[in-house]
């Protein structure tokens, strides 16, 4: 990246490559050819971030700008375009809104007979399996259960917002699933219900 605002070194002050042809035709800001000032290009990725984070509503109210703009111009067409565009952004906001509703709320164990009839209890936390205990049935293995329950529940946990790349999947096939399944998100028991009932 390169941008309008950042001083060149004199043996880099020769012309640069051609133009941006994203840029061209308003797809990128152009920080490559340098079209772009540093302060501007920053403004706009907080803006993404904050939209992706779910904090703010920024793209879609500049889309909503710019349809109503077209529009006024009768430039139907472009409107459409970005009628279009913005109906996008709101698909993948309310798919992050439901991806945020899982991970905030979606902690519990979950207790379920295998093909085998062994009952295994599997304990959940922000929507992504954190253990998988058999039922106990000794006195020791009620005390390894609440220790499980404990470090699994009790741990503390990074800001709901950031969501490592390698939990996503297991995010969407939990979520999806259990959403698919009511009946069976009925039957998961709250952590404190399953150390009283599994636990020492």
């Amino acid at each position: 990246m390169h941008f309008q605002d950042q001083a060149e070194l004199p043996v880099l002050a020769t012309p640069r490559t051609p133009g941006c042809i994203r840029h061209e035709i308003g797809r990128c800001l152009g920080p490559c050819v340098p079209a772009v000032t540093e302060q501007a290009y920053a403004a706009q990725l907080s803006m993404a971030r904050a939209f992706l984070d779910g904090t703010s509503n920024g793209p879609m109210t500049a889309l909503q700008h710019r349809m109503v703009a077209h529009s006024d111009a009768m430039a139907f067409e472009r409107a459409a375009q970005v009628r279009n565009k913005l109906h996008r952004l709101k698909l993948l906001r309310a798919q992050f809104e439901r991806l945020r509703f899982a991970v905030e709320t979606l902690t519990f164990a979950y207790p379920i007979t295998g093909y085998d009839n062994e009952t295994r209890v599997y304990l959940v936390k922000r929507c992504t399996v954190r253990a998988d205990l058999k039922v106990p049935t000794s006195r020791r293995e009620q005390e390894e259960f609440t220790e499980w329950a404990r470090r699994v529940f009790e741990a503390p946990e990074r800001p709901s917002r950031s969501i490592p790349i390698h939990e996503i999947d297991e995010l969407l096939l939990l979520s999806s699933w259990f959403q698919r399944h009511p009946d069976e998100f009925a039957r998961t028991l709250a952590p404190e219900v399953a150390v009283r009932e599994f636990g020492a």
